[in-house]
C-alpha cells in the first residue's frame, strides 16, 4: 500500500503549515499526509481513513433474515426473466442472421438495381437537360412577350400621353376663349352701357329738340292757312306769283324770272319757316 502511496507524496504538494505539522507528527501515520480530504467528519463517528476496529475485525453482518417462500419465489422469476430474455436473445439473433442471408442472397438484385438506378439517374439528367433547354426556349419566349407588352403599353401610354396633353390644350384654349368671351361680353356689355348712356344723351337732346319744334310750331301756328285768313292768303298769292324758273350765267349765279320763291316765303304768310340760304357761286 505505501509503494502506491508514496509517488503521491513526492507529487502532492503542501498547502499550508498545518499540513506539514501533520506530516511530522509521530502518531500519525503517513497515509495522513499523503492524501488530501475534501470532506467534513460527522459528529460521532471516525475518520474514513481509520481502519477498522480489532473488536470488529473479524465480525460479519448477515443481514436481516430471509423467507425461505420468499426466496424460493424469487428465484424461480430471476430464473424465468433469465430464460425468457434469453429466448428473446436468440429470436433477435436468428432474425439478424436471416437478415444477413437474405442481404447475401439479394446482392446480385441489389447490383441490378443500382445499375438500373444510375441509368435512370442518367435519363433523368438527359431528361432535366431537355427540360431545362424548354424552359429556356419558353423564357425566351416570355421574355419577349413581356417586352412586346411592354412595349405596348409605352405606346398607349405615349398615345393616352398624348390625348392628355390635347386635352389640357384644349382645355387651356377653351379657358381662353372663356376669358375673351368674357372680356369681350364686359366690353361688349360696356359698349352697351355705353351707348346706353349716348342714346341717353340723344334722347334727352332728341326730347329737347322735339320740345323746342314743339315750341316753334306752337309760334308758326298763328301763321298757318285756316279759314280765318284764307281770303288774304288767296290775294297774297294772285299778287305774287311764284317762280321756279331761273338761269345761271358763266360766273355761276342764278337769274330769276321774278322773285324767288324763298324770298316770297319770308315776305308771306309762311315766313316763320326758316328756310336754307343759297349758296352763291
Amino acid at each position: 500500500m505505501l509503494s502506491s502511496v508514496l509517488p503521491k507524496a513526492v507529487m502532492s504538494p503542501l498547502r499550508s503549515a498545518a499540513c506539514d505539522a501533520a506530516f511530522h507528527r509521530s502518531d500519525v501515520s503517513l497515509v495522513l499526509g499523503l492524501q488530501q480530504v475534501r470532506w467534513k467528519k460527522t459528529k460521532g463517528m471516525k475518520p474514513r481513513w481509520m481502519p477498522i476496529a480489532p473488536s470488529k475485525l473479524f465480525k460479519i453482518n448477515l443481514g436481516p433474515p430471509k423467507d425461505p417462500e420468499e426466496l424460493a419465489v424469487l428465484q424461480r422469476l430471476t430464473s424465468a426473466y433469465r430464460t425468457e430474455m434469453k429466448a428473446i436473445r436468440n429470436f433477435w439473433m436468428e432474425e439478424h442472421q436471416k437478415d444477413l442471408e437474405l442481404v447475401d442472397k439479394h446482392s446480385a438484385l441489389s447490383q441490378e438495381e443500382e445499375r438500373e438506378h444510375e441509368r435512370l439517374l442518367e435519363e433523368n439528367e438527359k431528361e432535366n437537360q431537355r427540360v431545362a433547354v424548354l424552359r429556356m426556349e419558353r423564357n425566351k419566349l416570355e421574355e419577349a412577350r413581356r417586352v412586346e407588352e411592354l412595349l405596348k403599353r409605352e405606346a398607349e401610354a405615349k398615345v393616352k400621353l398624348a390625348q392628355l396633353k390635347e386635352q389640357v390644350e384644349e382645355q387651356r384654349v377653351a379657358v381662353l376663349r372663356m376669358e375673351r368671351n368674357k372680356l369681350e361680353e364686359a366690353r361688349r356689355v360696356e359698349e352697351l352701357l355705353k351707348r346706353e348712356a349716348e342714346a341717353k344723351v340723344k334722347l334727352a337732346q332728341l326730347k329737347e329738340q322735339v320740345e323746342e319744334i314743339v315750341k316753334l310750331e306752337k309760334k308758326r301756328s298763328s301763321t298757318y292757312v285756316t279759314l280765318e285768313n284764307l281770303d288774304e292768303a288767296i290775294e297774297f298769292a294772285i299778287e305774287n306769283p311764284i317762280s321756279y324758273s331761273f338761269a345761271i350765267d358763266q360766273q355761276g349765279k342764278e337769274i330769276w324770272e321774278g322773285t324767288p320763291h324763298y324770298e316770297l316765303y319770308k315776305q308771306g304768310p309762311a315766313h316763320a319757316y326758316a328756310l336754307p340760304e343759297r349758296k352763291q357761286f
